[in-house]
């Protein structure tokens, strides 16, 4: 059984120093590993990067959902949960995100939607595509409609 929940994407601008490694599912701290295993049980990782993000080391751990989707995991070093991202359909978007999307970026062409659960129990929506303008942009939007975000972006 999947359970939903909904991650935000966040576009991050860091330095080469500070960008995300790739390494082994083996190289992760016992602790880091046990989290990500115990919030996604059934998922086979795939992929595992350590990145630096605020001075905090976080691994992000990347495998499918049973249905295809993309789900990341991200856990803080001392195996504190960050948030959990999964890919959704468009169609998944629920009805205040749609309206607050409408409202911020009319006739947005959607490349790719994302929901976040994190930490604090807030579900953000981050969804990426192209303004009728052609420009490239992600939006984060909290699931009772609230804008958190809006910035240019690299769509998926």
């Amino acid at each position: 059984m999947l359970i939903r929940f909904i991650i935000g994407l966040q576009t991050l601008t860091i330095s080469a120093a500070l960008a995300a490694k790739d390494i082994a599912l083996e190289e992760t701290p016992p602790e880091v590993l046990e989290t990500a295993i115990s919030t996604a049980p059934g998922i086979d990782f795939t992929r595992v990067t350590v990145e630096e993000e605020n001075g905090r080391r976080i691994f992000e751990f990347e495998g499918r959902g049973s249905s295809g989707e993309h789900i990341e995991i991200d856990v803080f070093e001392d195996g504190t949960l960050e948030e959990i991202e999964i890919e959704i359909g468009e169609s998944a978007i629920p009805a205040p995100v749609r309206a607050a999307l409408d409202r911020a970026e009319p006739g947005l062409v959607i490349a790719y939607v994302e929901t976040s659960i994190r930490t604090d129990g807030i579900f953000v929506y981050e969804i990426e595509g192209k303004t009728a303008g052609g420009d490239a942009v992600s939006i984060d939007i909290r699931e009772d409609g609230a804008v958190l975000s809006r910035e240019r972006a690299a769509v998926s």
